[in-house]
């Protein structure tokens, strides 16, 4: 999450107004600390603009097929 969030340039504190929580709830989520629940990672999705399965790390890579 710390890494789309940056590459999207939107602050913690952006992040955390967006979703509600606190800044301290942010940073442990991007710690591992804790973890959001459904809606907030569906959220978090939108506003990252990527996919939860890429915030959870599940997103397949695509594979090059050559013929």
């Amino acid at each position: 999450m710390k890494e789309i969030r940056k590459e999207k340039g939107i602050s913690r504190n952006t992040m955390a107004e967006k979703l509600e929580v606190s800044v301290n709830t942010i940073a442990a989520y991007e710690q591992g600390v804790n973890e959001p629940n459904i809606e907030k990672l569906i959220k978090i999705s939108i506003i990252l603009g990527t996919t939860v399965d890429r915030l959870v790390g599940k997103e397949e890579k695509k594979k090059i097929v050559v013929t």
